[in-house]
């Protein structure tokens, strides 16, 4: 028990290590791939083949980073500034690699979003794309076009637009163009930046700053700062401006809490992670990206150097730790061997004090014995 915050240090500095490690050489990989990317004599099938390489091996680093994890303490994910084991003193300098990979320090990142299902809530704040279902209410923030189903609710912000589906209510904001259905309605809470394509299979309490396109089943009873272009079924109470009156604003979108910067200066901020630029091969966007993922790599191999000293550190705690134990136990023995000698002492004393009491008491009942023998002679 003595050693266990030790080991636990150990553990959490190790995985983290081993991640550093299989990022490295993930990195040399890619600058590979980026290379050959930017030659632009390659023909259409080799460059979708070596951007889906690219991706592929992308998508296995952010997880490698994801899942470099002991005991829910990740030193390279940006989930911690420093990891502080119990019984050091100086604190071990913990990561946001995964931010500086992905140009944000949460999910998404780089134009990355979310490619699989969302099996509930969709919280937080996504940096990218959705385009996976999510099966359940989109309550979160998401920085790019919603363009797969959500089965609940829109109660977050999207800063873009939404293309696919949303099966119940609109409470939140869509600063971009509603180009999907809706089958219920856009309520009081409810804004729309842009222009309202799809069907709204209900009523329209909300506020719409484009025009409305597309069919609205039920009835407009918020204020439509374009104009009504498509099929209401319902009836118009709400206010309708035609263009005369411009809308409010809309809420600034979040910039990436990530980037290069996050490693503490390894390398110069203002850089979009390592995501794959949506130019063509050969291009000046390839070219910077292998600049990047070099700087990126002189990081991560920084980063390892630091990682490395940090588990020697801990190795010297660790074996001081169980010298001292071993010395601690062979002191108790000491101790318990002491005592045992004192005991066997005292019972030998006495053992001797019972036989000479006995010898006395036989040598005090023969004297009368002699004294008679004489009168008897």
């Amino acid at each position: 028990m003595r050693r266990s915050p030790v080991c636990r240090a150990r553990s959490v500095v190790d995985v983290a290590g081993a991640a550093i490690g299989v990022v490295s050489d993930l990195l040399v990989e890619l600058k590979g791939l980026a290379v050959a990317m930017a030659d632009d004599g390659l023909d259409d099938a080799s460059k979708r083949a070596l951007k889906a390489q690219y991706n592929a091996l992308y998508d296995q680093m952010r997880t490698t980073i994801g899942e470099a994890s002991f005991g829910g303490a990740n030193m390279l994910d940006g989930s911690l500034t420093e990891y502080a084991p119990l019984g050091f003193d100086t604190p071990i300098k913990a990561y946001n690699l995964l931010g500086a990979l992905t140009g944000a320090g949460v999910s998404g990142g780089g134009g990355a979003g979310i490619t699989e299902p969302v099996n509930g809530n969709l919280t937080g704040t996504t940096f990218g794309d959705v385009d996976a279902p999510i099966n359940g209410n989109l309550s979160g923030v998401v920085v790019g076009d919603v363009n797969d189903n959500v089965s609940g609710n829109l109660t977050g912000t999207v800063f873009g637009s939404v293309t696919g589906t949303i099966n119940h209510n609109i409470n939140g904001t869509v600063t971009g163009d509603l180009i999907g259905n809706v089958n219920g309605e856009i309520t009081g809470s409810g804004v729309i930046g842009g222009d309202v394509v799809g069907t709204v299979n209900g009523n329209i309490s909300g506020d719409v700053y484009g025009d409305i396109v597309g069919v609205v089943t039920g009835n407009i009873s918020g204020t439509v700062y374009g104009r009504i272009l498509g099929t209401v079924n319902g009836s118009i109470s709400g206010t309708v401006h035609n263009g005369a009156v411009a809308p409010p604003s809309l809420p600034s979108a979040p910039t990436p809490p990530g980037g290069f910067e996050d490693l503490g200066g390894l390398i110069p901020g203002g850089s979009d992670g390592l995501a794959l630029p949506g130019g063509t091969p050969g291009s000046a966007e390839f070219i910077a990206l292998i600049g990047e993922i070099e700087q990126m790599l002189n990081a991560v191999n920084t980063i390892g150097a630091s990682l490395g000293t940090a588990s020697r550190q801990i190795d010297i705690v660790y074996d001081l730790e169980g010298a001292n134990a071993d010395r601690a136990d062979k002191h108790r023995g000491l101790l318990v061997d002491a005592d045992l000698g004192r005991a066997s002492a005292a019972l030998e004393a006495q053992n001797v004090r019972e036989q000479l009491a006995l010898q006395a008491l036989q040598i005090s009942n023969a004297s009368p014995r002699i004294v008679l023998s004489l009168f008897a002679a």
